[in-house]
């Protein structure tokens, strides 16, 4: 068996991602950061991650895998506020303008937690894995990967699926699309997101970096509520 650092020997959810799921995403032209995978086009980066679960044990280990897009024009956006924040070399779910549990994402594709054990073969249980991201979450991340396939998947997921709630947009990934239509138009959708984040951000009262952004999407379009 490999052994890793110090000549230990690693866990059944290290070997997991070793055998069954870091070799088909490096052929997708996925880097790995630890449990973190991620794909840059141009200056926006797609991810998928697998956390392990608090009773992760050598023999065993409990999977959530969320997905992510990290997008570099909502991101220099807010360096005016976090001036010295930088651009991750390989983005984490927790750095991403957008982010979700799988189970949330895309409804019934994966179990909430994918279940690794040392006595169970990994191939069928990397298989069905794989197949969910060839069919589904791949596609997902490909398009949004473009400021306006970002744009227009987080302007639909809101529409669909409204705020909060099981894979509605949080406030801060609604923020994040009007900061793409503060910058790319239309202004009538703007207006209408705008609208409503102040509704939300009004029974919010500790919400103060979200009103930080959003009081610089009006420095963008003043009068924009007019």
């Amino acid at each position: 068996m490999t052994t890793g650092p110090a000549g230990k020997v690693p866990g059944v959810g290290a070997r997991f991602l070793r055998t069954e799921i870091e070799p088909f995403l490096r052929s997708k032209k996925f880097t790995r950061r630890r449990e973190a995978f991620g794909k840059w086009v141009a200056m926006n980066c797609g991810v998928v991650q697998f956390l392990p679960g608090r009773l992760t044990e050598r023999e065993r280990c409990d999977f959530e895998v969320d997905i992510g897009v990290f997008n570099r024009r909502i991101f220099e956006f807010d360096t005016v506020l976090n001036p010295t924040a930088k651009v991750p070399v390989l983005p984490e779910v927790v750095d991403c303008h957008w982010r979700k549990p799988l189970y949330w994402a895309i409804p019934g594709l994966l179990p909430d937690f994918l279940p690794i054990r040392s006595k169970i073969p990994f191939q069928d249980q990397g298989l069905q894995v794989r197949s969910a991201f060839e069919s589904r979450v791949l596609p997902l991340l490909d398009q949004a990967m473009t400021d306006e396939g970002f744009k227009d998947f987080l302007m639909r997921e809101w529409r669909e699926r409204g705020m909060w709630g099981s894979g509605g947009l949080s406030g801060f990934e609604l923020i994040s699309l009007a900061v793409l239509l503060a910058e790319l138009g239309p202004m009538d959708q703007l207006v209408m997101v705008v609208d409503a984040l102040h509704k939300e951000l009004a029974e919010m009262p500790h919400a103060t970096l979200a009103m930080r952004r959003l009081a610089r999407i009006h420095e963008l379009r003043p009068g924009l509520m007019d």
